[in-house]
């Protein structure tokens, strides 16, 4: 007895022939090689992004402690000196000394790495 595979009764198909491709004119060619000038901005975009996910992270645990700790509550009040005592009223202050404080890091930053003495 033999193990031989049956056989197909078609015949092999012989490989088809390679069309050659078309040049690409120099507009389209240079517009495509350009796409790795984009590689040094996207890496910067996802080490941005991931610098703004820890800071958003470290505010929320904040934010957080302060919603549920009564104590944290009322020393926030104390120390910026709030007339009204209510979450909302807190924690739209605390967000927008925060974005003030970034605000005032980023110009630091500029100004120092712009600063020509």
């Amino acid at each position: 007895m033999s193990t031989q595979p049956p056989s197909n009764d078609r015949p092999a198909r012989a490989p088809l022939p390679r069309q050659p491709t078309p040049q690409l004119r120099p507009l389209p060619t240079l517009i495509f090689a350009s796409r790795w000038l984009q590689v040094p901005l996207y890496l910067g975009l996802i080490v941005a992004q991931l610098v703004y996910v820890v800071l958003f992270m470290e505010e929320l645990i904040h934010l957080v402690a302060l919603l549920w700790d009564p104590l944290a509550l009322t020393q926030t009040v104390e120390r910026l000196g709030i007339g009204e005592r209510n979450k909302e009223t807190v924690i739209m202050i605390v967000g927008s000394l925060n974005i003030r404080r970034l605000v005032y890091q980023y110009a630091a930053l500029r100004q120092q790495k712009f600063h020509f003495a």
